[in-house]
């Protein structure tokens, strides 16, 4: 794997995790 299909797929990971935390605090707050 080639340092730019590593990169994007730590930032896959990076924006999914984001996505995840983001709709858990949603479902928390409301």
């Amino acid at each position: 794997m080639d340092g730019k299909g590593y990169a994007w797929a730590v930032s896959a990971g990076f924006n999914a995790a984001l996505a995840a935390i983001f709709a858990k605090l949603s479902f928390h707050i409301f």
